[in-house]
């Protein structure tokens, strides 16, 4: 079964490039997929539900395989988690009763995480020199950061977000014309809601109908209008962002303010890609079919991770299972 999903992989990665029209349409990749993640540089990884194994797909190289993790560990649901990709071929991992390790997609190495003392760290994104927690220090003030060599441990400002593939993991610098947009954005509390490289950000406009990308030396430069802008991610200098459903933000019952869309824009040369996202009946919500998801990227490849069943109360859910679609 394993093999024929990574068969499956290979043949739709591999499909010759067809003519590009104005908006293109997702392909199936995988089925009842139960995690997905992405570096945004190059790799992304996911686990079938049932299987104890990790499929690790090369998105330039078109080559997946299987990785078998440490016993008792599997790949954390979400795709990436912070604001900042690190395309640094690393994915978290939850090894049951809290603890955490990080998966090195190359080698398929697995390095575990501290637990802290009193209050556990939540880890929730990595890269290549460093993991990130989840603010804590009591009053949400500060983040921890672990080296991924030696174990250490430090407490940073929260404010600041860190470059965690360079060694000390130095904060990333946010010029004056920036600045502000950045620190409005860093205090909404929502996953994907913005994205940022030195210089670049990406984020909703202030109406939050449309998608923005603002840099230090141009000014600021309208994406996309009438829509309500999700999943907000930029790496390999592309940045995505989606207008589908998020499934742990969004009641079923909400209409949508334009027809829904994934969406690439290439930072050097301002081309662009649409794709429609597909609206699936999910087990668990009931609602008919709708387009509940979120969407990620890595290089050039685009993905969907749709949902196909989820669980949950009345203002939200949790997914379940998915189906990925991409390009």
């Amino acid at each position: 079964m394993l093999a024929a999903q990574t068969l499956m992989v290979l043949a739709v990665i591999m499909w010759p490039a067809l003519c590009v029209a104005r908006v293109g349409t997702l392909r199936p990749l995988v089925t009842s997929v139960a995690a997905f993640q992405s570096d945004g540089g190059e790799y992304v990884a996911w686990q079938v539900a049932g299987s104890p194994a990790i499929t690790v797909l090369d998105t330039r190289q078109g080559h997946a395989r299987l990785v078998a993790p440490r016993a008792g560990c599997s790949l954390t649901m979400r795709g990436f988690f912070g604001e900042v990709t690190t395309g640094a071929a690393r994915f978290m991992l939850e090894c049951g009763s809290g603890a955490q390790a990080v998966l090195e997609a190359q080698s398929g190495a697995t390095v575990d995480l501290s637990r802290g003392a009193g209050a556990p760290y939540e880890w929730i994104s990595t890269g290549r020199l460093y993991a990130e927690s989840r603010s804590t220090c009591g009053n949400g003030g500060c983040v921890a950061l672990e080296n991924l060599r030696t174990g250490a441990v430090s407490l940073r400002r929260h404010s600041a977000l860190y470059d965690l593939n360079r060694a000390g993991a130095p904060a990333l610098a946010v010029c004056g014309p920036l600045r502000s947009r950045f620190s409005r954005a860093r205090q909404i509390a929502e996953r994907g809601y913005f994205a940022f490289a030195e210089g670049v950000i990406g984020l909703p406009t202030r109406s939050d109908e449309g998608a923005e990308l603002a840099r230090c030396k141009q000014k600021p430069r309208i994406l996309q209008k009438g829509a309500m802008p999700r999943d907000f991610q930029l790496g390999s200098g592309i940045l995505t962002w989606d207008t589908g459903y998020p499934l742990s933000a969004s009641a079923p019952e909400e209409a949508l303010s334009g027809p829904a869309r994934l969406i690439s824009y290439r930072l050097v040369d301002g081309s662009r890609h649409e794709w429609g996202l597909p609206s699936i009946a999910v087990s668990g919500i009931g609602d008919g079919p709708q387009p509940f998801g979120y969407s990620a990227h890595a290089g050039d490849t685009v993905f969907w991770i749709a949902a196909t069943s989820a669980f949950g109360g009345e203002t939200g859910a949790t997914l379940d299972q998915a189906t990925i679609y991409s390009n």
